[in-house]
């Protein structure tokens, strides 16, 4: 039998955040979750904006602001994006480690200003997209938060 890695079931309430794991670490407003392998069931309707990172090709049965649920292949090393308020039920079997970063919408919204003059966070959804450097930064993250290492090393 496989592990429930998360499990919020999808035809209940849902819950605001990512449901603590062995390996998350929190700091300045963002939350990054080391994702176990197993199965993954989630029903919520985001308080932080959310950029998941997907390490290898995974079919996913998913709903996004909507009650109907669709499946889809998520490709390997790609990333989605979901900002606070989305409404998100997920159900799929991962067989390694994945990573989401939950980011505190106002600490968000200042570092984007920061980082991009005029500019803020996307206010809707981007769906999966192949993005290496996303992947690399991902399972590096992955690597420090399991090891313990300091995080300022990352």
């Amino acid at each position: 039998m496989i592990d429930k890695a998360i499990h919020v079931p999808l035809e209940g309430e849902p819950v605001s955040l990512v449901p603590r794991v062995v390996h998350e670490f929190a700091t300045f407003g963002m939350r990054l979750i080391v994702v176990p392998p197993g199965v993954v069931e989630i029903f919520y309707v985001l308080a932080p904006h959310v950029i998941n990172v997907n390490l290898t090709t995974v079919k996913h049965t998913q709903a996004v602001n909507s009650d109907k649920l669709v499946e889809q292949e998520i490709p390997a090393e790609s990333l989605a994006w979901q900002p606070a308020g989305t409404s998100f039920r997920l159900r799929t079997e991962t067989r390694k480690l994945g990573l989401v970063l939950e980011l505190d919408p106002a600490r968000a919204d200042a570092l984007a200003a920061e980082a991009v003059v005029g500019g803020g966070v996307p206010d809707d959804v981007m769906y999966w997209r192949p993005d290496s450097r996303a992947a690399a930064l991902g399972r590096e993250a992955i690597a420090h938060i399991i090891e313990g290492a300091p995080m300022g090393r990352l």
